[in-house]
């Protein structure tokens, strides 16, 4: 499973864990719930090639100095609400970042899945641990 940290924070992530951890099965099948930190949004902030796919105007390096996150370099994971730091970003450019499903399809369209896989686990622990947990699954 797959669940967002926010609108905690990531003071309470250790707290978290423990939390949705209790009460899942030990027994038969292996179930796993893994934590977005901060949301599943990050992932997508990090994927710097993305957002000229959305719009030409959104180069990273034109936006980094703007709102203080350069996806190549810095981890979304440290982004307190990656969902609205995404839509501040589409919106200067005209564009919007809404959880609907126009808004998430037309993202997740654009993402660069070969780097997310091999690349962003390393800025990404978390996302790197979905991506594990899913390999072993399939292997």
């Amino acid at each position: 499973g797959l669940r967002d940290l926010y609108p905690k924070t990531i003071a309470d992530l250790a707290t978290t864990k423990r939390n949705i951890a209790y009460g899942l099965p030990t027994a038969g099948v292996p179930t796993y719930i893994v934590l977005a930190v901060a949301e599943v949004e990050a992932w997508f902030l990090q994927d710097y090639s993305h957002y000229a796919k959305i719009d030409a105007r959104l180069d990273h390096t034109t936006f980094k100095n703007k709102f203080g996150f350069d996806p190549v370099v810095d981890s979304a994971e440290q982004i307190a609400w990656p969902s609205n730091l995404l839509h501040k970003i589409y919106q200067s450019a005209g564009k919007a970042y809404k959880k609907n499903r126009n808004h998430v399809e037309r993202t997740v369209g654009t993402l660069d899945y070969g780097e997310m896989y091999l690349t962003f686990p390393r800025q990404l622990p978390h996302l790197g641990e979905f991506i594990g947990h899913i390999d072993r699954f399939l292997t």
